[in-house]
């Protein structure tokens, strides 16, 4: 899921503050450096569990509720495994932390911290909606709570939602207004005033603050590549995956895979976590690349891995499921039902130019014109998903997606 990363980063990293501040527990970043291994974090959550079965108080429905000490512990916990898994690409880091907070999870007494911890792990178990409405029913005009509008802002950004992102970014604006500004900034790329944007993102690319330099080099980067200008978007996709993340990391070898450079995007994958998306760029290169041996491979790999998936798994990843079978040449009808599928879950530029795609092969005017009118709704522009729009129906049109 690219679903605006780097923004659910920073909203992790706010909330590791926050959490580590409350809580005498080691702060997540130490339980990271760690680097524990499954079995040794299943015990840890299994030891926050039996904490959490101390009496309390308890809610409008009777049950005892986890002590508030309880609360902040798993939070934090919680969070330092996201972290981990966001850098490792090991989903059942995220299904640890969904366990850690699971005595929380349908309380109406948790406390926000909770309540926007719970969200961000739906929002990494693609489960947007149900963290969206989660945000909003504790969200009101006035709320103080960065990590909350911001990970409600970027929920509705993977939705297409661009008016329920841009009021979420105001809701930020009187606790963080230099995170607000970037927020705002993001939702402009999308919206056709990307152009417009560009001036303020290489000034904040270059401020001291590297977590917000970072970001802002990642929003402009993809903004540049979206307007077809691939040299500059390099440079400043090579300054944000300079920080590690995986997010980054894609971004860079997708801008550098278009750009017809697929050995430099084998090359910055090098030391990624083998995740489903990883994989997917890895087989992208080596297609480009010309490595029969190693595209193979990695096909087999990927075949093997994405069948194996539990239908409603699969159906929560219809994104990598569509693209690989875009890019092995698969049935058109079926990459039109895993795109279409995605589409109802998740809205960024990547998405459109999947179902673009699918649309093509398949021949589905429909679903191309539900992509029109995402596009004409928002205002996106993308050069790539432009010539597929123009170009549906003509022989010799060529693949958008990276």
């Amino acid at each position: 899921m690219r679903a605006k990363a780097k923004a659910a980063t920073v909203a992790i990293a706010l909330l590791v503050a926050g959490a580590a501040a409350a809580s005498a527990e080691p702060a997540p970043d130490q339980v990271i450096e760690a680097r524990l291994l499954p079995l040794a974090v299943k015990r840890q959550v299994a030891l926050l569990a039996a904490v959490t079965r101390q009496p309390a108080t308890s809610d409008a429905a009777g049950s005892p509720a986890p002590p508030p000490a309880a609360a902040r512990r798993a939070v934090a916990h919680a969070l330092g495994l996201l972290q981990q898994a966001r850098a490792e690409g090991d989903p059942r880091l995220v299904a640890y932390a969904h366990s850690t907070l699971q005595p929380w999870w349908d309380r109406n007494d948790a406390p926000l911290d909770m309540v926007v911890a719970i969200a961000t792990v739906e929002q990494a178990q693609h489960q947007f909606t149900a963290a969206r409405r989660r945000l909003e029913q504790v969200l009101r005009p006035g709320v103080t709570h960065p990590q909350a509008w911001l990970t409600l802002s970027t929920l509705a950004l993977v939705q297409g939602d661009h008016a329920a992102a841009g009021r979420a970014c105001e809701g930020l604006a009187a606790a963080v207004a230099e995170i607000a500004l970037l927020c705002r900034l993001q939702v402009d790329t999308l919206t056709g005033a990307a152009e417009a944007a560009l001036p303020a993102l290489r000034v904040q690319a270059g401020v001291a603050d590297p977590r917000r330099a970072t970001w802002a080099a990642s929003v402009l980067g993809e903004t540049l590549a979206r307007l077809g200008q691939y040299d500059a978007a390099l440079t400043a996709l090579q300054q944000a995956a300079a920080g590690g993340e995986l997010y980054d990391l894609l971004a860079l070898a997708d801008t550098l895979i278009v750009a017809g450079r697929p050995q430099a995007a084998l090359q910055a994958l090098v030391a990624a976590p083998p995740s489903d998306g990883v994989l997917l760029r890895r087989w992208r290169a080596a297609q480009a690349g010309g490595e029969r041996r190693a595209a193979e491979a990695l096909r087999q790999q990927l075949q093997t891995r994405l069948s194996a998936m539990p239908a409603d798994e699969a159906a929560l990843h219809a994104r990598e499921q569509a693209l690989f079978v875009l890019w092995s040449g698969g049935d058109a009808a079926e990459a039109r039902r895993w795109a279409a599928l995605n589409l109802g879950l998740q809205s960024e530029p990547i998405d459109l130019r999947i179902a673009a795609e699918a649309a093509h092969r398949a021949g589905d005017r429909d679903l191309l014109a539900e992509v029109e009118r995402r596009c004409r709704t928002s205002g996106l522009r993308d050069h790539r998903l432009a010539a597929a729009l123009q170009g549906f129906g003509t022989p010799r049109w060529k693949d958008i997606t990276p």
